[in-house]
């Protein structure tokens, strides 16, 4: 629910994802929601389910409050990977990985029966506090072969990749790229000046679009002040605020 106008289901939908949504974030992460709530945007909140910078579910029962609360306030639940581990690759998929995202190469190239082993990891660690995501993001937006297999034998509804979401349920493809800044790296300033440019274009020419915030965007104020002035212009302009659980479930999603 967000305070802009009804709009016809023809408007263009953004979906602002939070990522690296865990014990050892949950600082940054509530501070982003809370944020995001001030302009009504409703977030997808990816959630590393498994060890990560050295905390696990467990050893954070505020976390576990935390994220049970603002789910109840809307926002989505995602599972983000199992550990969003750097693994073995080949050269060529550790360069790409480099690259775009660092590194975060956790589902790249797993084979369907190691994707398998790790979402159920990482669905079981969820289950144990009472969530039960439909929607799988891998780490970096990193998706091989098999980790779609492996995500819809799983009965996850939905998958993403840097470009397209994937209903797996209805093996239907939705094209919705998705923009992310590069915090503490000297591209910083490419990364602003393609939100600025981007979302005058998209302020004129309306498709739907992701904007993702990782935990060094949320604590750089440059970067935070950007990606806000970019999401209040996209709503103003008459973007929506979508979860991606309402883009494949658009009979759930209420606009008011």
């Amino acid at each position: 629910m967000n305070g802009h106008l009804a709009l016809p289901e023809s408007a263009p939908r953004l979906v602002v994802s939070i990522h690296d949504v865990a014990p050892s974030t949950l600082q940054a992460s509530s501070r982003a929601v809370r944020r995001m709530e001030q302009f009504g945007v409703t977030c997808s909140l990816l959630v590393v389910p498994g060890l990560w910078q050295g905390m696990s579910l467990s050893d954070s029962p505020r976390f576990i409050d935390w994220l049970h609360e603002v789910q109840t306030r809307g926002h989505e639940v995602v599972q983000h990977g199992y550990t969003h581990d750097k693994v073995t690759a080949p050269s060529w998929a550790r360069l790409t990985s480099a690259v775009m995202t660092r590194g975060c190469n956790e589902f790249h190239t797993a084979s369907k029966t190691e994707a398998l082993r790790r979402m159920r990891l990482g669905a079981n660690a969820l289950e144990q506090y009472g969530f039960a995501p439909i929607g799988f993001v891998p780490p970096g937006w990193l998706a091989s072969d098999g980790t779609i297999e492996a995500a819809e034998e799983m009965g996850f509804s939905y998958l993403t990749t840097r470009t397209r979401l994937i209903n797996l349920q209805k093996n239907t493809v939705i094209d919705i790229p998705a923009w992310s800044h590069r915090p503490n790296s000297t591209l910083s300033f490419l990364g602003v000046g393609w939100w600025k440019l981007g979302t005058l274009t998209r302020s004129l020419i309306h498709h739907d679009l992701r904007l993702a915030l990782h935990p060094g965007d949320i604590t750089d104020k440059k970067l935070m002040a950007v990606s806000e002035d970019c999401i209040r212009r996209l709503l103003d302009v008459g973007y929506v605020s979508k979860s991606y659980s309402d883009l494949i479930q658009p009979e759930l999603s209420l606009v008011c």
